[in-house]
C-alpha cells in the first residue's frame, strides 16, 4: 500500500501514516480480501475494472462500495501497480432501493385496488342472487337447499372479506376512525388474541401509564393485531412468548423508517410494539413482507394478505410501520399511530374503549371450512 487518504484509513481503524507500506491482505478482513483478490489480479494484468460490492471493514461497518481499479504503468507499458478509487455508495444504494420499493408498492396498490373493486362488484351480484334464491325457496320441499344456499353465501361473504383486505392494502377501504383508549381496550384485545395462540405460548401485555388516545378504526385495529398475533404464532412452532407493548413517543425531527422505505414526520405518536420469540426474518424476506400474496408459509396455510392489510390500514390512518428482525432472533413489529386531537373541553371526558360487540371480519383466527356438496339428484341438480 503506497498511499491511502484519511477517510480510507479510518475505515481500517487507523491513520494513513500507520498503513502506508503494509500489505492489503494484512489489513482487510479475510472475507473482504477474498472478494477483492480477483479484481486485484485483473488490474495487475492491465485491465481497468469497476466493481460494486458490500464489504465489511475493520471498523465494524458494512459498506456498499463502488471501486474503480485503474492500472498504473511504467513508461514502457509494464504494469507497475494500480490505483483503487473507493466510493461509499451505501446511502445512494439505500435511496435507490427506497425508490424502487415505493414504486413497486404503489403499482401493487393500484393493481390490487382495481381488482378488488371489480371482484367486489361480482360478489355483490352473486350475493344478491343468492338472497333472491333463498326467498324463492321458501316453502319448497327441498331439505338440502337451504344448507347449500347458506354455504354459498358464506363463501361469497368470505370473498368480500378478502377484497376488504386488498382494499386495505391499496388504502381505499372505507374506515370509521374514532378516538380509542388503548388502556381500556386492551383487555378485550388480549382475550381475542389468546384464542389464536397455541397452549405452549405466553401472552404478555406491557402498557405505559397515561397513554394518549389514538385515532383509528376500532375493528380494523383489532383485525391488524390479530393478524400480527397469528403471524407470531406461526413463527413460534415450538412455543414462545408474544409481548404487546404500548408507549407514547414524541418525534421531533423527520425519521427514516427503513422497512417502509419512507420518512415519518415529527409529531406525537403512540407506538404499539408486537414482539415474538420466533424464527425471525432475513433481509430478503423483509424486502417483500408487505407485498400482497407474499408468504413464506406452505401452500394452503396462508393467504399472504395479513401484513399487507396491516400496512394499508396503518398508512390509511396516517401512521407508520417498522420491523426489527433477524433470523433466529424473533420479530418486533412497531405500529406508529398519531395521537388523537381531542378538543380541550373534552379532555376531562373518558375516551371510549373499542366496542367488543362491534362487527369484525377478523374476529376468528381460523376460518370455518366450507363443506363440499355431494353429487346429488333432485330438482336442483337438474337446473344445470
Amino acid at each position: 500500500l503506497r498511499f491511502i487518504n484519511r477517510t480510507g484509513a479510518q475505515w481500517y481503524g487507523s491513520c494513513p501514516e500507520a498503513l502506508t507500506g503494509r500489505y492489503m491482505r494484512d489489513l482487510a478482513l479475510p472475507e473482504a480480501y477474498d472478494a477483492m483478490q480477483d479484481l486485484f489480479d485483473q488490474a495487475l494484468k492491465g485491465e481497468a475494472v469497476v466493481s460494486e460490492q458490500i464489504l465489511k471493514y475493520p471498523d465494524g461497518r458494512k459498506r456498499n462500495v463502488r471501486v474503480n481499479y485503474i492500472p498504473h504503468f511504467y513508461a514502457r507499458g509494464r504494469v507497475k501497480g494500480f490505483f483503487a478509487l473507493v466510493e461509499d455508495i451505501t446511502e445512494q444504494t439505500r435511496v435507490e432501493k427506497q425508490l424502487a420499493q415505493s414504486q413497486r408498492i404503489g403499482a401493487l396498490g393500484q393493481l390490487t385496488g382495481g381488482v378488488a373493486h371489480e371482484f367486489n362488484n361480482l360478489l355483490g351480484i352473486i350475493i344478491g342472487n343468492l338472497e333472491l334464491l333463498e326467498g324463492a325457496l321458501d316453502g319448497v320441499s327441498e331439505p338440502d337447499a337451504d344448507k347449500f344456499v347458506a354455504t354459498a353465501m358464506r363463501a361469497a361473504l368470505r370473498g368480500v372479506e378478502q377484497t376488504q383486505r386488498l382494499l386495505s392494502f391499496a388504502r381505499k377501504q372505507e374506515l370509521r376512525p374514532t378516538a380509542v383508549n388503548l388502556t381500556a381496550a386492551m383487555p378485550d384485545i388480549a382475550t381475542m388474541i389468546r384464542t389464536a395462540l397455541a397452549p405452549n405460548m405466553m401472552l404478555t401485555i406491557d402498557l405505559a401509564d397515561d397513554l394518549w388516545p389514538i385515532l383509528v378504526d376500532p375493528g380494523q385495529l383489532e383485525g391488524a393485531l390479530l393478524n400480527l398475533a397469528i403471524n407470531a404464532r406461526d413463527a413460534m412452532p415450538d412455543g414462545g412468548t408474544l409481548t404487546i407493548r404500548a408507549a407514547n413517543r414524541h418525534i421531533s425531527t423527520p425519521t427514516d423508517v427503513p422497512v417502509m422505505q419512507g420518512t415519518m414526520p415529527p409529531g406525537d405518536y403512540v407506538v404499539l410494539s408486537i414482539t415474538d420469540t420466533g424464527v425471525g426474518m432475513s433481509d430478503e424476506v423483509l424486502e417483500y413482507v408487505f407485498d400482497p400474496f407474499f408468504t413464506t408459509k406452505p401452500v394452503g396455510q396462508g393467504s399472504g394478505l395479513g401484513l399487507s392489510m396491516v400496512y394499508g390500514f396503518v398508512r390509511q390512518m396516517g401512521g407508520h410501520v417498522d420491523i426489527d428482525t433477524a433470523p433466529g432472533h424473533g420479530t418486533t413489529v412497531h405500529l406508529f399511530f398519531r395521537r388523537a386531537a381531542i378538543p380541550r373541553m373534552c379532555m376531562a371526558c373518558p375516551v371510549p374503549a373499542m366496542d367488543s360487540a362491534a362487527p369484525s371480519s377478523y374476529r376468528n383466527a381460523e376460518p370455518t371450512p366450507l363443506p363440499t356438496p355431494a353429487r346429488r339428484t333432485g330438482p336442483l341438480s337438474q337446473s344445470g
